[in-house]
């Protein structure tokens, strides 16, 4: 489930921290590289509070629609819980619970944040250069969010509000000077040549917005708020260099079983730390969408398309994750704030400034709901066995923020958008490192990759981050460090970003040795009587891994989490032995040691589901069983490419006495007396491929 992501990544942290500190004496820790000093930032003042939303006054319930006219779809009411009908405890709807059990989804209700308002025609154009620049850009709603209502028992707990609130919150780049707004753009606007400035001002201007995101009471009940963000939208459409417009143009949802795995971390006792494990179904949607993304350069007075990207949410996404975190009523820094309703918007004139008596202002707090993991935190996170409905609302906002993170990453390549500098001498840690002035605002982060490439478009040179500086005005005296990964360039050289999801898929060969398992045993009974057996010495398989980097959440390079799916066979007279570990959540530090080599180290749990057949002059038992385990392993990189790497290592893997709970084993009776333990250790090595 797409809903579930967010939350499987905190639990890894959660477990793999416990793991790593039982591990100690076997996993390097590494510390995180503390961030440079940054010139302190002027606080905005605070904007005027505004009174909580109140609820609406009851309404009296519409007339029923004619026969011949389409029932309307009405938006949930936002200052009260939303709950899908339940016509009786024995609704024969598997969406429903009987009501003495369901649990309503609670409201999210966000207040006005204040913040600066970001003046764009009084910042300077960003001219051609040695260092990348930061543009101003101006974002329009995602069209299209309506299509997941189109299912009714999503709409009934407002899925086209969460999936628009999601993406606003998600889109704005920190490379960027955002504006935001909720009026979305035209859907066909993405497939447009370009767009007339007087087309875009006009549509500002009159474009119905019903409920531009959920929980906006503030915004509905004033319309001077929405006025003032019309307003600003235009002047700042005058000035800006880039537009760009998004829509989603379909989307299909499964319903299905599906079973819920949660686990939850005691006290810290004489045992150690105690894990509790609860398993429950609930009957829940997979949405999957398709979408599309228009970028817009200005040119006088009409915007010209550069560049027009299509993405679907049946391939792995990354979203951009800002850095810092920025507090709940605080807008961040590289979004602006919309001025106040009595501020005076002037006509707009490029390089002239025109809201200085507007300095600060507000924006709706759906605009900068980001967590530490994502947006959806809030919801995400109030999932439970009685709340379906909240289940419902996370896997519409990780649906839409997993086609948004695929179209930013390929906006990332677009030209203008692309991060670029110059190679230069001396980091905000080491005086003599290969560095560059992009940082902290440009959105630079840990892991980041930039390239020197030469004219026929080859990476001659390959660069990743590993610390970030401050950017901006203070990057040339606090820069971010980069490690060279594998070629060199001369200092002076211009670096491109080489955006990279941070995804790897690995293929590896194992080949093992088998410990601490009993000695031969003598069948006596049954039709394997006469036979004497023994556990195999040897396995023999292979392993297929799937990681994501996690260096954005360490602040420090090279960390990855990761699961591996492995299939091992051996045998041994009378005996064949299958095992199918699978190992998760499995934590691994890499560590640069020169030019395209790594040493990696790493930890995990295993479960592994096995069968040992067992064959006799007069037939063959098969016993089925299951043991829990850990695994650590130590080994290599060596990169081959920016993409491509091969990696050996040596694994290590240990589980406790299994259990036979598949299969014959009363036909066995001195099987159930081996106390078998499956230690192994072996050398694993394959080839992988980075994203």
């Amino acid at each position: 489930m797409g809903g579930s992501r967010g939350r499987t990544v905190r639990l890894w942290v959660a477990l793999l921290a416990v793991l790593v500190a039982g591990l100690g004496s076997t996993v390097a820790q590494a510390q995180p590289r503390q961030p440079p000093p940054k010139p302190a930032a002027p606080r905005p003042p605070p904007p005027p509070k505004a009174s909580p939303p109140k609820a609406p006054p009851p309404k009296a319930p519409p007339p029923a629609p004619r026969p011949t006219e389409p029932t309307p779809a009405k938006a949930p009411d936002p200052a009260r819980p939303t709950e899908p009908a339940r016509p009786s405890d024995e609704d024969p709807d598997p969406t429903h619970l009987p009501r003495h059990l369901a649990v309503p989804a609670p409201p999210w209700d966000h207040p006005l944040a204040g913040g600066w308002v970001k003046d764009f025609c009084a910042m300077q154009k960003p001219g051609e250069s040695q260092q990348y620049g930061k543009k101003r850009v101006v974002y329009f709603q995602v069209a299209g969010a309506e299509s997941v209502d189109r299912d009714p028992k999503i709409q009934a707990v407002g899925g086209a509000d969460h999936t628009r609130e999601a993406w606003v919150a998600r889109q704005p780049l920190e490379r960027f000077h955002n504006v935001e707004t909720a009026i979305p753009g035209k859907p066909e606007w993405t497939r447009r040549e370009s767009l007339d400035l007087s087309e875009l001002e006009s549509h500002v201007a009159a474009a119905p917005l019903e409920r531009p995101f959920a929980g906006d009471v503030d915004r509905m009940r004033n319309p001077d708020l929405l006025a003032a963000e019309r307003r600003f939208v235009a002047y700042s459409l005058a000035c800006a260099d880039y537009a760009i417009v998004q829509t989603i143009t379909n989307t299909h949802i499964t319903w299905g079983w599906v079973q819920i795995e949660e686990v939850s971390l005691g006290s810290q006792g004489k045992k150690g730390l105690a894990a509790g494990v609860k398993f429950y179904k609930l009957y829940l949607p997979t949405i999957r969408h398709e979408g599309e993304m228009g970028i817009f350069r200005r040119t006088g007075t009409r915007y010209e398309r550069i560049a027009f990207i299509e993405a679907d949410t049946d391939s792995p996404s990354n979203i951009d994750q800002p850095r810092e975190m920025p507090a709940w009523n605080v807008v961040p820094r590289h979004v602006s704030a919309v001025p106040a309703p009595d501020c005076a918007v002037p006509r707009a004139v490029e390089g002239r400034p025109g809201l200085e008596a507007c300095r600060s202002g507000q924006a709706n707090a759906a605009m900068i709901a980001h967590d530490h993991w994502e947006v959806n935190g809030r919801v995400c996170e109030a999932r439970a066995e009685n709340n379906p409905d909240v289940w419902v609302q996370c896997e519409a906002r990780t649906s839409a923020e997993h086609l948004l993170g695929l179209l930013q990453f390929e906006s990332r390549k677009v030209d203008g958008f692309q991060l670029f500098g110059e190679l230069e001498r001396g980091s905000a840690w080491t005086s003599d490192a290969p560095a560059i002035a992009l940082g902290d605002d440009e959105g630079v982060k840990v892991g980041y990759a930039f390239a020197a490439v030469d004219g026929d478009g080859d990476v001659r040179a390959f660069y990743k981050v590993t610390g970030v500086g401050t950017g901006g005005e203070q990057g040339h005296q606090l820069r971010s460090e980069l490690d060279a990964r594998f070629g060199r360039a001369p200092f002076g050289s211009e670096l491109w970003e080489y955006p990279q999801k941070g995804i790897t898929l690995l293929l590896k060969g194992y080949l093992g040795n088998l410990f601490l398992n009993d000695g031969p045993t003598d069948l006596v009974s049954g039709s394997l009587a006469g036979r004497r057996v023994q556990m195999p010495r040897e396995l023999r398989g292979g392993t297929l891994s799937f990681a994501g980097e996690l260096s954005f959440a360490f602040d420090d390079a090279e960390w990855w989490s990761r699961v591996d799916f492995s299939v091992l066979y051996g045998a041994s007279p009378g005996v064949d032995l299958l095992l199918f570990p699978f190992d998760w959540p499995y934590l691994e530090k890499d560590f640069y040691l020169g030019q395209r080599l790594k040493l990696f180290i790493g930890a995990a749990f295993s479960a592994c589901p096995l069968r040992v057949t067992l064959e006799g002059p007069d037939g063959r038992v098969s016993l089925g069983g299951f043991m829990p385990g850990g695994v650590a392993d130590v080994g290599f990189d060596v990169m081959l490419s920016p993409e491509w790497y091969v990696r050996a290592e040596g694994h290590f893997r240990g589980y406790g006495e299994p259990n036979y709970n598949d299969g014959d084993e009363e036909a066995v009776p001195e099987w159930a007396e081996r106390e078998d333990h499956f230690l192994s250790a072996a050398t694993r090595a394959g080839i992988g491929y980075v994203w």
